[in-house]
């Protein structure tokens, strides 16, 4: 195996480098397609949150048209689907008494910021797995977000979807550490470059020292083939 090694690994000066050329622009290469993905999952995130904010907003209104609570409560039914449930009642599904927690808090910023029709109207906002503690089934809602509509004559629309995802602003942490990986992968480079080409400044200073009147200093023989034929 360390024969084989030994045969695969470059012998030449312009084939190391080249080497570590290659390898540098493919992990510029690796960080550059992470970067891409996380940037396009976090935009259709925020775009599918946006839709759904949008689409509480909207429902809320077609439910608030209708003057009859049978009606309301077949509509709600209607505009469910499997992302978003929707139900028309006289209470609130999210408990008023409930403690506001950071999450709820973020949460209810989050929908404000995806739709500002939500800051003029009452509503509340919660997670089931917070009403599941005792039940011992806390993961199992964990991410399902519960949102509470208040209707002008007392009645609420209840929606329960998956949580929204966090806000998507320019993160300068991921940028600060796409920054610090380049400048670690150009300096790895460089380290490199200049330990490929070391035999060859060794070989260059033993030149310069080189004189008739002295003893020669023998230099070893590693290092590209170049050197090794010169030495």
């Amino acid at each position: 195996m360390t024969h084989l090694a030994k045969r695969l690994w470059p012998d030449t000066v312009a084939s190391r480098a080249i080497l570590i050329l290659v390898a540098a622009l493919l992990a510029f290469h690796l960080l550059g397609y992470w970067a891409y993905r996380v940037g396009v999952e976090n935009l259709a995130t925020a775009g599918q949150d946006r839709g759904l904010a949008e689409r509480i907003v909207s429902i809320k209104r077609a439910i608030a048209s209708l003057p009859q609570a049978p009606e309301r409560d077949r509509v709600a039914h209607d505009l469910s689907s499997a992302s978003l449930e929707v139900h028309w009642s006289k209470v609130s599904l999210v408990l008023g008494t409930a403690p506001m927690t950071e999450r709820t808090r973020a949460m209810e910023a989050r929908l404000k910021e995806l739709a500002p029709e939500l800051a003029a109207e009452s509503f509340r906002v919660g997670f089931a797995d917070d009403g599941a503690l005792g039940a011992g089934e806390a993961n199992a809602y964990k991410h399902m977000m519960l949102v509470s509509v208040r209707l002008d004559d007392g009645s609420w629309v209840n929606f329960s979807s998956s949580a929204l995802g966090a806000s998507q602003h320019l993160d300068w942490g991921l940028t600060a550490i796409m920054i610090c990986f380049a400048v670690a992968i150009v300096v790895v480079a460089l380290l490199l470059l200049r330990w490929a080409t070391r035999p060859l400044r060794d070989l260059a200073e033993a030149a310069e020292r080189f004189s008739l009147d002295q003893t020669p200093q023998p230099l070893p023989e590693t290092g590209p083939v170049e050197v090794r034929r010169a030495a």
